[in-house]
């Protein structure tokens, strides 16, 4: 609720301009704009908390001056010139800010170069991130990634995805990274017909996963080409019944494909062969669904959230102009 967080800290700071904490309140304020997508606002509250910088507490410091100078490059490195996302890294990495702030920094300019495909320079930037610091997954995977990109082989991804399973996830953000890397090795072991590996990884990823169905689709697959003609069907059932078009339809070719292929039921053709046709009718009449969605058009889409965007800055111009009032 970062709307009603701002509004809080905003009357705080106004109401109480001698409180103690006001440093660390302008520093989330800011932090509040920017995950409102309000960079603008938020770059000049990164600005001010910086300037009005008052305490002269040491380890205080580090850790107000070095966040906003780290919430600067975080909004830089998605919107800037290159030599401003550059000169902002510096500016962190040569300041007094704590070590995990700085390699947070290395995250920022590795996604940078990542977004530009130098994926040599993102893959050192990355690598400058520690096992202990709560950005070494997604460094890794981002790794994987740029060596993806490099067509590097599938193989040589292995150990890089293991790193991110490795690491002791504990935010619901690490657990998702780690769902990714086990999606990541369940396709690359498809990839190399190793499905009873593909299929120990896809199962570890749960229903609660942004993945989970991406996961289900591949999984069922590879216990197609196991011949585990239950299990098989068990999952397309499961993908049948969810309301992703392309999911559905994938469902349905699944378990005709699984009824046609499976020997066990070679005396109950009479059955399954009605059934397998059937499933892959209804296949056909979800993709005309699927068209729909794949043809929505993205410009409409930006244009309806720089629209939000738009009127939550306006919203925060009257809220500012009541407090300047002394308005409730």
């Amino acid at each position: 609720k970062y709307w009603d967080a701002y509004a809080y800290f905003s009357l705080l700071e106004k109401e109480y301009p001698d409180f103690s904490k006001n440093d660390e309140v302008r520093l989330r304020s800011a932090i509040c704009l920017e995950k409102l997508y309000m960079y603008d606002k938020s770059i000049e509250k990164y600005n001010q908390t910086k300037k009005l910088y008052i305490d002269d507490n040491y380890e205080d410091e580090r850790k107000i001056v070095g966040g906003a100078d780290l919430g600067l490059l975080r909004i830089f490195r998605q919107h800037a010139d290159s030599q401003k996302v550059l000169d902002q890294f510096n500016l962190l990495k040569k300041s007094q800010a704590y070590d995990s702030l700085k390699e947070h920094g290395w995250y920022e300019l590795g996604q940078f170069y990542m977004d530009k495909e130098d994926w040599f320079s993102a893959i050192d930037a990355l690598n400058n991130i520690q096992f202990e610091h709560p950005d070494y997954p997604f460094a890794q995977y981002s790794i994987a990634i740029c060596k993806t990109a490099l067509e590097k082989p599938l193989r040589d991804l292995i150990p890089i995805f293991n790193e991110v399973l490795s690491f002791d996830a504990k935010t619901p953000e690490q657990w998702e990274i780690n769902y990714k890397a086990n999606y990541a090795l369940g396709c690359i072991y498809y990839e190399m017909n190793k499905y009873k590996e593909a299929q120990g990884y896809l199962a570890e990823i749960p229903a609660s996963s942004a993945i989970y169905y991406d996961a289900l689709v591949v999984l069922g697959w590879a216990r197609f080409k196991s011949r585990l003609w239950n299990d098989c069907r068990k999952v397309a059932e499961v993908m049948q019944n969810c309301n992703i078009p392309d999911v559905q339809a994938e469902g349905y070719i699944l378990e005709g494909y699984a009824l046609l292929n499976d020997s066990t039921m070679i005396q109950n053709r009479s059955k399954t062969l009605p059934r397998s046709v059937q499933q892959i009718e209804k296949a056909n009449e979800v993709l005309p669904t699927l068209n729909y969605f794949l043809n929505l058009d993205k410009a409409e889409i930006d244009v309806k959230i720089d629209s939000i965007v738009k009127e939550v800055s306006s919203l925060i111009n009257k809220y500012h102009n009541d407090l300047d009032s002394n308005s409730e």
